[in-house]
């Protein structure tokens, strides 16, 4: 089976579900999405207007621009592949000259990176005091994942955007999970996922898989940015459903931080099912 490029499969992701992220109204979703594909939609602002449980903070994109954790990833990817001194220290100076002139949405970790940046450059630091435990704490790991580089390489790029220690846990354990996918072995790669975490994730991961149905899964689980509950959604998704296109387009109806879990989602189906090739795709990277 041919192999899915894990960057390109990552953008895909974030970019599937960007026209209806942060909308926290699974009904509406549901009711707008009845008998019609939901993924690579411009953003859908008027349906934004529809629910107070929304959040329409992507004024300037278009269909297959990319959320910011998805910029962020689209950025590491271009400064490994152009940086004549690749080094977290300088990924910090550069990501930061890119957000001063960005024109989306910034999240939490983006915005402590701006607010601490004069400081820390005087200091000569990169890491960030930060706590942030959204799934920022493990993506940066697909960066790295084609290019066989070291799991501490992405540990260190993390720590420009969190200090969560339960990265150190959550990086390993997604390179074994994608390692087990790409194997083909679905159900190996949820056991092996669910006993390699901490405590709060592996809570987190047995209630979502023992849920029977999408209902079941939306009263147990959030659908908010945080990653305990955004990476149970994620592998919940990924065993129950069979294609990546079938998860994208699931991944939508239920709403909240669906352009984040977008990425991990594509990433992981494409290494069970291969390259996902369809004419649905909008990617403008």
């Amino acid at each position: 089976m041919k192999k899915a490029n894990t960057v390109q499969a990552a953008l895909q992701g974030s970019a599937s579900a960007l026209g209806l992220n942060w909308i926290y109204d699974p009904s509406l979703l549901e009711s707008f999405c009845k008998d019609k594909s939901c993924i690579y939609l411009d953003i859908q602002h008027e349906l934004y207007k529809q629910t107070k449980n929304a959040f329409d903070v992507y004024p300037n994109h278009e269909a297959g621009d990319l959320d910011f954790m998805g910029e962020m990833l689209y950025q590491l990817d271009q400064f490994l592949r152009t940086a004549k001194k690749a080094t977290p220290w300088e990924f910090f100076n550069t990501i930061h000259q890119f957000l001063t002139t960005y024109n989306g949405y910034i999240e939490s970790y983006g915005k402590d990176l701006m607010t601490r940046y004069e400081k820390d450059k005087v200091r000569g630091v990169h890491q960030t005091p930060h706590l942030d435990e959204q799934l920022i704490n493990m993506v940066f790991y697909f960066v790295f994942h084609d290019r066989e580089d070291s799991v501490e390489q992405a540990l260190e790029y993390t720590k420009i955007f969190t200090s969560d220690p339960s990265s150190k846990i959550l990086q390993p354990m997604l390179k074994d999970l994608l390692n087990d996918l790409e194997n083909g072995d679905l159900q190996e790669a949820l056991d092996n996922a669910k006993m390699s975490v901490t405590k709060p994730y592996k809570e987190r991961i047995v209630k979502a898989l023992e849920c029977k149905n999408n209902e079941e899964l939306l009263k147990e689980i959030s659908t908010a940015c945080g990653a305990k509950d955004a990476f149970a959604m994620i592998l919940y998704i990924l065993k129950n459903t069979s294609s990546t296109e079938e998860a994208l387009e699931l991944n939508v109806r239920f709403g909240g931080a669906s352009s984040a879990r977008g990425i991990f989602l594509s990433v992981l189906t494409q290494a069970l099912y291969g390259p996902f090739e369809s004419d649905k795709i909008k990617l403008n990277k």
